[in-house]
């Protein structure tokens, strides 16, 4: 993680911009995306089928815009707050395997024959 998620998220950003800049793009131009729709074999595009599909793809198209859109925020709050809540379930977790290891440890030496 310490080597790749900067970069990852930096592509993972960077994807996201592009693929909701290349949408409105091709809303702006006019794509017909129903008739578009009317390719694919197994959509009715006059049916009820289209109506839903593009209103689900509009959906997520919203949610990768405010994904990519808010990622620098997140990222700064991130890098702001996280480190002290990683660090304190660090220790949380290093404390309950020590909890662990010593509890099993008084439960094999009680088991030994004396």
């Amino acid at each position: 993680v310490n080597r790749y998620g900067g970069p990852y998220m930096f592509t993972h950003w960077l994807n996201g911009l592009l693929t909701v800049g290349t949408a409105t793009a091709c809303t702006h131009l006019g794509v017909d995306v129903v008739g578009a729709l009317s390719y694919i074999p197994f959509l009715d595009a006059g049916g009820g089928g289209a109506t839903a599909l593009t209103s689900s793809t509009s959906c997520v198209a919203a949610a990768a815009c405010t994904n990519s859109l808010t990622m620098p925020l997140r990222l700064v709050l991130l890098s702001i707050y996280g480190r002290r809540v990683f660090a304190a379930l660090d220790a949380w977790n290093a404390a309950r395997a020590s909890r662990l290891r010593s509890d099993f440890r008084g439960a094999l030496r009680a088991g030994e024959p004396g």
